[in-house]
């Protein structure tokens, strides 16, 4: 006997996007950082808050302590760990379960991710770091090698970038850890004919500038850039005679902003005489040295022009509408201080060229 089965085809229930969008699946609600700021913490206020999550729409949380010297509103504060902080984030975990919310939490206090001071400095995170001298052929070196930069920040000796709380006090914070190792000792030929000559160095209003500070290794020296109302700061490097060049490094402290991103934007320029100049490349500006390679280049002078970054939204950014750079208040101390800059420049060749440093800061 032979037969034939089918079923009928289930009828779609008519979608609406309208209604997708009144009321979303949980994976399309958006989720939200939830900061506990400086221990002004209550379960009375977790549950407010939770609540009004989920009235709202918001599908999730993630918990994040922080400080910003926060003023105490609460009765007494409740510090990141302790009993009665973990009693609270107990709380707030089971209230966030009854309530359908997804909740995750920074793994570690403040941004400092998964460091802290029960971190020992051999533990913790590390960058390489390296020291050089010349020693001449056939000669062998009788000194001690020079010392390795120990200092915590993102680049040789460079110090870290101000913290928010230290932009908002202006007040320095802690003493970083100091902690340095040896890797090894390496050695290669340099060709001393490639190394360029100290050029004489000015800024944009004409102020000579010591270039022998420009040419060293040294990343917490350097030199202060004049700077004139509506116009763009710079550096020009004269050369005695026309000198080829491929790279170039340029490092501006305190640059970087939290959530703004850099206040300036930079370019190389090259000349013959100083009356006309051609742009060798664009440079992004960031909180350590940055380096553009471009092709060989042959010029008596080169110059670094750094203008104005166009306003960007994020911490400090003025509201739609309003004038003013994009930084805020706390912000303007910082912006006057970013007057610095040098660079290093290579041969073409490609041959190992000693570094002749990079640019670096005055206090």
């Amino acid at each position: 006997m032979l037969g034939t089965a089918w079923a009928e085809p289930a009828v779609s229930p008519t979608f609406s996007l309208e209604d997708a969008f009144r009321n979303p699946p949980q994976s399309a609600r958006p989720r939200v950082w939830w900061h506990w700021m400086n221990g002004n913490v209550t379960k009375d206020g977790i549950a407010k808050d939770l609540a009004w999550m989920k009235r709202i729409g918001i599908g999730g949380l993630q918990n994040f302590d922080a400080n910003l010297q926060t003023p105490q509103v609460v009765d007494r504060r409740l510090v990141y760990m302790t009993p009665e902080w973990k009693d609270a984030f107990r709380f707030a975990a089971s209230e966030a379960e009854r309530l359908g919310l997804e909740l995750a939490i920074a793994s570690s206090p403040g941004w400092s991710e998964t460091g802290g001071p029960w971190v020992k400095p051999v533990d913790g995170l590390k960058k390489l770091v390296w020291s050089a001298v010349d020693v001449a052929p056939g000669r062998r070196l009788a000194e001690p090698l020079p010392g390795l930069p120990d200092r915590t920040g993102p680049y040789q000796d460079l110090r870290p970038a101000l913290a928010i709380e230290e932009m908002i006090s202006g007040q320095p914070g802690p003493e970083r850890p100091r902690y340095r190792g040896q890797v090894g000792v390496y050695a290669f030929p340099v060709d001393a004919t490639t190394v360029l000559p100290i050029p004489r160095a000015s800024d944009s209003l004409g102020m000579a500038l010591d270039a022998t500070r420009l040419a060293d290794a040294d990343q917490g020296g350097g030199v202060m850039l004049g700077r004139q109302e509506g116009s763009a700061p710079g550096i020009t490097l004269s050369y005695p005679r026309p000198v080829t060049v491929r790279s170039a490094t340029v490092f501006v402290p305190d640059i970087s902003l939290p959530f703004a991103g850099a206040a300036y934007t930079a370019q190389v320029e090259a000349s013959d005489g100083g009356a006309s100049w051609r742009k060798v490349a664009d440079l992004t500006l960031s909180g350590v040295p940055t380096t553009a390679s471009f092709a060989p280049v042959t010029a008596r002078q080169f110059r670094l022009v750094l203008n104005p970054a166009p306003a960007k939204g994020g911490l400090g950014a003025p509201a739609p509408g309003v004038a003013g750079p994009p930084m805020d208040a706390m912000m303007a101390g910082v912006l006057a201080r970013q007057t610095v800059a040098v660079g290093t420049f290579s041969q073409p060749d490609g041959r190992p060229v000693r570094d002749q440093g990079g640019l670096c800061r005055e206090p």
